[in-house]
């Protein structure tokens, strides 16, 4: 289940930097920081702790686009790095997703990714044929895009990870570490297509997309 994004970032701001001694103003700061990233997380349809460097990268790139200064944005990242460092003391997850972005005044470079227009053409293009071919990798385009989740990282999962009722897939990710990714709407259609057809071919074996 997805942890509450609020009580999460409350749960930070009122344990950990009251410990620190931070002034009423400065936690302030922290909690404007961390509900932009709730915003962000909340508009994915994405787990709190199951944001990568991926989401980081994207996270930028919209306060960017917000036309946030600098300035704020270095502050922001600061807020973010701060509470997933935490998180990664508490053993929440397996890596600090902000660990290696750099603050704005040292040229940092965002990914090239594809925009949503793109993949939805993408698909729209490639969604009149019911070949099993064309079905997986739409399936594979659409959770790729959705859940932000690593190429190994879904060519890891197999049919009894997958959680239709709560909307997540078990991973396993660098070091054999597991985490969750958690899938749309969209994605779900495209992948329960494709299992529907996996399934009148595929007898003994576990994993989900096959050659």
């Amino acid at each position: 289940m997805k942890n509450d994004v609020d009580s999460e970032i409350i749960s930070y701001i009122d344990t950990f930097l009251t410990v620190r001694g931070l002034s009423e103003n400065t936690k302030k700061s922290y909690k404007e920081d961390l509900f932009l990233l709730k915003s962000f997380i909340l508009s994915l349809n994405i787990d709190i702790y199951s944001l990568d460097k991926y989401h980081a990268e994207l996270f930028i790139k919209h306060l960017m686009d917000e036309g946030l200064s600098k300035r704020s944005i270095n502050r922001v990242l600061s807020s973010c790095r701060g509470f997933y460092k935490n998180a990664y003391r508490l053993k929440k997850i397996p890596v600090n997703p902000f660990s290696g972005i750099k603050n704005s005044n040292e040229n940092y470079k965002l990914p090239v990714f594809l925009t949503k227009p793109e993949v939805d053409s993408f698909i729209s293009k490639n969604n009149k044929s019911d070949s099993f071919t064309n079905i997986r990798n739409l399936s594979i385009l659409t959770l790729l895009y959705s859940t932000g989740g690593r190429r190994e990282e879904i060519q890891s999962i197999d049919v009894k990870d997958i959680d239709f009722l709560n909307s997540e897939i078990l991973v396993k990710g660098k070091g054999n570490k597991e985490r969750l990714l958690f899938i749309t709407q969209e994605a779900e259609t495209y992948l329960k297509k494709y299992i529907n057809e996996r399934n009148k071919i595929v007898v003994h074996s576990d994993a989900l997309f096959i050659n």
